[in-house]
């Protein structure tokens, strides 16, 4: 039986895979930082998981968010706050992207394929 988004399933698009990496983020208007985790990451959104980000920014607020890749760089990402869980996080509509943030996309789903 097909799972629709009225049997309360997973109404995304798009499939998201586990990131769990340490990011910085900055909120537009705010002059500091701060930190979050890239929890999950699929080609048009993420979630940031962190108590502290989910209280300064609220849906519709626009936002940077950056991980180290260890020698290849930061994978930098811009875009809109869509969802707002207060204490535990924030649902990201991604704008745009470098393309190291394309090839961590790549890579977890390589790996996420190679898993199954």
């Amino acid at each position: 039986m097909p799972i629709t988004p009225a049997s309360g399933s997973d109404r995304r698009r798009r499939h998201r895979y586990y990131a769990g990496l340490p990011a910085r983020v900055h909120i537009h208007g705010l002059s500091e930082a701060a930190s979050a985790e890239l929890s999950d990451l699929s080609a048009v959104g993420c979630f940031l998981r962190g108590e502290e980000v989910s209280f300064l920014a609220a849906p519709g607020d626009e936002l940077a968010f950056g991980c180290v890749l260890g020698n290849l760089g930061v994978a930098l990402g811009r875009g809109k706050v869509v969802r707002r869980v207060p204490g535990d996080g924030l649902g990201i509509a991604i704008e745009q992207a470098n393309d190291l943030m394309d090839l961590l996309l790549g890579g977890l789903a390589r790996e996420k394929e190679q898993a199954a």
